[in-house]
């Protein structure tokens, strides 16, 4: 008697979760905030804006 192996079907994997839209935005305006404050103060100034931009946002956006 010959028994056939079914092979058994593995689910497939969830897509990995995407970012929220809402930090593209964040991250849209952190940049921003960060090219222009760099052009106007220099490099840390620039690092300063974008981190402040990017946690304000963060604490108020929903």
């Amino acid at each position: 008697m010959h028994s056939v192996r079914r092979e058994e079907h593995q689910p497939e994997e969830p897509d990995p979760r995407r970012l929220p839209q809402r930090w593209a935005v964040i991250a849209t305006l952190a940049s921003t905030a960060a090219a222009v404050a760099g052009m106007a103060g220099g490099p840390v100034a620039a690092i300063v804006a974008g981190i402040g931009v990017a946690g304000g946002l963060h604490a108020i956006v929903e």
